[in-house]
């Protein structure tokens, strides 16, 4: 997941995922954060042409924005837990 300081996004996909999906998810989610890991971050950004965060990523498959719905068909395709 791709994240930043001052992002109201990224605050609300990450109380999501605790809060909504009951933080089933956090060991299967790595943080890229824009200061913390700058150059993989630049480097995510680049490849996948990434404009906005949060950004979810996932074998070449993105999900930008945060759209519950989205994030949790994306999580389970790609996760598999219900």
């Amino acid at each position: 997941m791709l994240t930043k300081n001052d992002c109201p996004n990224c605050k609300n996909l990450k109380l999501f995922l605790k809060m909504a999906l009951g933080d089933k998810y956090a060991p299967d989610i790595l943080e890229v954060h824009q200061l913390d890991q700058a150059d993989q971050f630049k480097e995510l950004i680049s490849k996948y042409q990434i404009t906005s965060t949060p950004a979810l990523i996932f074998n070449n498959e993105v999900v930008r924005y945060f759209q519950p719905q989205d994030v949790v068909s994306f999580l389970h395709k790609h996760l598999g837990k219900r």
